[in-house]
């Protein structure tokens, strides 16, 4: 069985499950049956009822999020409801962009505006509070932000950054863009390098 089934079944009953879903869902999840997780979302949230998480999405849906190599993206998208194709249409863009960018990835993309679109439709919310602590460089393409190393892991973990923190003559400090560093530009204009 899967770890979604599992966590359902441990959490909200197999009574609440068929309210919820129906019975031929219900049954396609016991028998581990091809099931779209986000059909499931549009009826259960599964991260604050379930507890499921991204982790346990890419074991239960491993066959097809290894076709993308923007899986956070994909886990994302499908937390919303929506299947790939979907959430192009309502970000407006043209069949199946969405899907091709999100296979080969963000980084062979040419338009970058496309990028942010997607990402800064996510429910991330930004509170610069988080970052006062910090000593921060902004520069045109990335931002810097030095400090401690347990502040620096707590704004990694919240905010998904995906790059690490280093250390340099007894510094730590993480180097990042994407919407945070695009939130802090717009906030701290006056001090690009």
């Amino acid at each position: 069985m899967s770890i979604l089934f599992d966590k359902l079944m441990n959490t909200i009953g197999e009574d609440e499950i068929i309210k919820r879903l129906g019975k031929p869902y219900f049954n396609r999840l016991k028998r581990n049956s091809n099931v779209w997780i986000y059909h499931i979302y549009t009826k259960i949230n599964l991260e604050k009822e379930v507890g499921y998480t991204y982790e346990d999405c890419l074991q239960d849906f491993e066959y097809e999020i290894d076709k993308y190599k923007e899986k956070k993206a994909v886990y994302k998208i499908w937390k919303t409801g929506s299947s790939i194709y979907e959430y192009g249409i309502k970000l407006g863009l043209k069949r199946n962009y969405l899907y091709r960018m999100l296979r080969s990835g963000f980084d062979t993309v040419i338009n970058e505006n496309i990028k942010y679109l997607l990402l800064d439709t996510f429910d991330i919310e930004y509170n610069l509070d988080d970052i006062k602590n910090f000593k921060i460089e902004v520069h045109k393409k990335f931002c810097k932000l030095i400090g401690s190393k347990e502040e620096l892991e707590k704004v990694i973990s919240k905010y998904e950054i995906d790059y690490p923190i280093l250390c340099h003559n007894e510094q730590y400090s993480v180097a990042f863009n994407g919407p945070l560093f695009r939130k802090i530009k717009e906030n701290y204009k006056d001090i690009i390098k």
